[in-house]
């Protein structure tokens, strides 16, 4: 279709010819399904963006807002060290994206911008910062305990280092 107004509703119908024992039959029309051509596109939200799986030198950047009603067709991730002024754009179709590279123990501000259909462009998102892990220091938050039984458990990193030396004791003592 084109030539579709913006902020105007249209209904959508929708037939199928099947091809039975060579007979070719036009089937009803479907229900009626209505859809508003959006002239604006949204701002992602706050509390939708961010990073996680953040190491010492890479994150994944993160927006979930304004998915699943077929108008945002892609993302501007853009990122930089909070002291700076030099932004380092990404363009995808999903909704997240590695980032690699990074300095550790740094704090970087990031930004989310979607372009909808028709190419138009929202506006940026507020920023949302992060920071990098400390290269060589140990979070007490990222040791994962599992596969735990009655006299073993598994110990586990979830950030990137080279090695680890581990020690337990019992609490309190």
């Amino acid at each position: 279709f084109t030539n579709l107004q913006k902020f105007v509703i249209y209904e959508l119908q929708c037939r199928v010819t099947c091809n039975t024992s060579g007979v070719s039959l036009l089937m009803d029309w479907s229900d009626t399904k209505e859809h508003t051509i959006p002239g604006t596109c949204p701002q992602p939200l706050t509390g939708d963006i961010g990073a996680k799986n953040i190491g010492t030198k890479t994150a994944t950047l993160f927006c979930r807002s304004g998915h699943g009603d077929g108008i945002i067709e892609r993302h501007t991730f853009r990122y930089r060290i909070n002291s700076t002024d030099n932004w380092t754009e990404r363009r995808t179709t999903t909704n997240e994206i590695e980032i690699k590279n990074l300095t550790d123990n740094t704090l970087y501000a990031m930004q989310v911008q979607h372009e909808c259909t028709g190419g138009i462009t929202g506006n940026w998102s507020p920023l949302v910062f992060f920071t990098t892990e400390q290269k060589c220091k140990i979070e007490a938050d990222k040791i994962n305990i599992r596969n735990i039984g009655f006299d073993q458990a598994e110990l586990r990193r979830a950030v990137d280092r080279a090695a680890y030396l581990w020690k337990y004791r019992r609490a309190g003592g």
